[in-house]
Parts: structure tokens; C-alpha cells; sequence
């Protein structure tokens, strides 16, 4: 309720009535209010001190609180991606359509018996769909360099220096007559050659290291740089065998390169 403009009850029982009517010849008479529109519950009546001081504390919580700002609307948070698991990210990798995991070194014993170069062109073909790049090595048991490296290469040490190697072991005093009938003759062992997709011997090579577990740092740096030429040519066959299938494709090639043969382009 608002305080009305009357004059206080005890004036109005003041016992001296006499000096009540002359302060109230010199009393301004009262007038309406003149803030209507902003204090309706003031509208008519008489502006005193009491009734100011309301009007303008009123009127200034109203200015107070439509200056406040509106609380910010509520921001919805964003849902966490869930991480995905090492082992679990492998497996998405594996299960991907085109591609592999190549992480690491393979391994492979050749066959005891058969074509070394038909052995070659089997196993390059497979170590291409798995995504790795192949090298044929040579080694022996009477070989101290060639048992430094097996076994570095069993205790996956290369693992993150050479990965995606596939590496096609043969025995130098079983095989080496037919090595040498594929191209793969060497002077010294540990032989590691480059392969091609016929099964051939290319120039790409090296062989021999030092003695004791130094051969190892020796070897490495070697492999990696016949490694890395060995993912370039494979690229160039790659390329190579995509013109041709193309060139199928549109008619202008009017005959068949056979299987596992590398095209002049591709040769070292």
C-alpha cells in the first residue's frame, strides 16, 4: 500500500486546534500527483516528503532492474569423442578396406627347393597386397655378421627403422647355385638385393658388414637406403602397371603385359 498524502493523525488530535488553523493558512494547498504514468498508486494524491522519497526509491529499483542484463542462455556441451584404444585403432586399421598395418619386419624362410626367381615373384606379389616391400637376403650359420642381424631382427630392433621390410632369407651354402641362376650371386654375406615383380636380380644391393655386435649399426643405415629404393621402384611399378591398365581401358594398348613382369619403364 502507498503511503497516502494526508497529514499525520497527531496533527489532526493536536490539542492547541487554534494553532493548527494558523499553520494551516500559510499551507500550500495540496496538489495531484504529477507522476501518474510512473507511480499509478500515487495518482491523486498530495506530494509530501514521505511520499517523494517512495516514489523515487520505487522508480529506481524499477530502473534498476530493467538495466540488468538478461542471463545468458545455457550452452549445451559438446559430447567427448570417445578415444580410441591402440589396440582398437589397429584393428580399424586392419579391418579398412586398402589398407594394412606394415608396422615391424617380416621374416620368411624361403623354400628349400624350387625357382628362386619364381619364389621371388610369388613373394613380391603377396608382400604388395599386405603393403610392405620386399628384399632378399643371404646368409649363414658360419656367418657372424649374418647371426648379429637374425637375431637383432628377431628381438624386433629394426622395428620403427625399417618398417614395412619383408625380408626373403635364404641359406648361402644350401641355395647358392640357384641363387646365382636368378641373378642373386654375391661375394660377401650378408646379401641383401632388391627384388622386381619378374623374380630377377637387380643392381640394387649390398653385401658384407663388419664383425662382432658392431655389424649391426653398420648394416642399419645400409638397409635403410636400400629399403628406401626399394619403396621408390615399387612406386614406379605401381604407376607403371595403372598406365597400362588404363590404357586397356581406353583401347590403346593392343597387348597384354603378362603377370609378375616388369615393364621397361619399371626396371632398374
Amino acid at each position: 500500500m502507498c503511503v497516502k498524502c494526508v497529514r499525520p493523525p497527531w496533527r489532526q488530535r493536536s490539542r492547541n486546534g487554534a494553532k493548527a488553523r494558523r499553520q494551516n493558512q500559510f499551507r500550500a494547498p495540496a496538489k495531484p500527483c504529477t507522476l501518474p504514468a510512473l507511480c499509478p498508486p500515487f495518482a491523486g494524491v498530495a506530494p509530501t516528503h514521505m511520499t517523494l522519497r517512495t516514489a523515487c526509491f520505487a522508480l529506481s529499483c524499477c530502473l534498476v532492474a530493467c538495466s540488468r542484463p538478461a542471463p545468458p542462455a545455457p550452452v549445451a556441451e559438446a559430447t567427448p569423442t570417445p578415444a580410441i584404444a591402440p589396440a582398437a585403432a589397429l584393428e580399424q586399421r586392419r579391418e579398412a578396406p586398402g589398407r594394412r598395418a606394415v608396422a615391424g619386419v617380416d621374416w620368411v624362410e624361403a623354400p628349400a627347393e624350387g625357382d628362386v626367381a619364381t619364389q621371388v615373384r610369388q613373394e613380391w606379389a603377396r608382400a604388395k597386397r599386405d603393403g610392405r616391400s620386399l628384399l632378399l637376403y643371404v646368409g649363414a650359420k658360419w656367418c657372424e655378421p649374418c647371426r648379429y642381424f637374425h637375431d637383432a631382427v628377431q628381438a624386433r630392433r629394426f622395428d620403427g627403422v625399417a618398417d614395412g621390410l619383408r625380408l626373403l632369407a635364404y641359406d648361402l651354402d644350401r641355395d647358392k647355385e640357384r641363387l646365382e641362376a636368378a641373378g642373386y650371386g654375391s661375394d660377401m654375406i650378408p646379401l641383401l638385393a632388391g627384388t622386381a615383380p619378374d623374380g630377377r636380380g637387380t643392381a640394387r644391393k649390398f653385401q658384407g658388414a663388419v664383425k662382432g655386435p658392431e655389424a649391426v649399426d653398420y648394416i642399419t643405415p645400409r638397409l635403410q637406403r636400400l629399403l628406401a629404393s626399394q619403396r621408390r621402384f615399387d612406386a614406379r611399378v605401381g604407376e607403371a602397371e595403372n598406365n597400362l591398365r588404363n590404357g586397356m581401358d581406353r583401347g590403346t594398348v593392343g597387348s597384354v603385359v603378362p603377370a609378375g613382369t616388369a615393364t621397361p619403364a619399371a626396371r632398374p
